[in-house]
């Protein structure tokens, strides 16, 4: 972003970024604030454990024994968690 501002380039309108509540980004956000661009949010609802090789994922295993709201009501849905769509 600040070699965009260096350039003389006009800023994006928006940014996509990982952002989520264990990547939340303050200063980043605040900086995007300032400058008038909107942030997009990617891996923010179902973030994967293994998406970066050599770095522990965020679940441990207990919390992936644990039971899922998404699968109970994907169960009694009697369809996959995957085609759940929030409104």
């Amino acid at each position: 972003m600040q070699e965009i501002e260096a350039a003389g380039l006009p800023p994006p309108a928006a940014n996509q970024l990982e952002l989520h509540p264990r990547c939340t980004k303050p200063e980043l956000l605040a900086f995007m604030a300032a400058k008038g661009i909107l942030p997009i949010a990617y891996s923010s609802l179902a973030p994967l454990s293994n998406w970066r090789l050599g770095q522990q994922g965020g679940k441990t295993d207990a919390s992936r024994a644990e039971a899922s709201p998404v699968a109970d009501i994907a169960a009694r849905q009697r369809v996959r968690p995957r085609h759940l769509s929030p409104l």
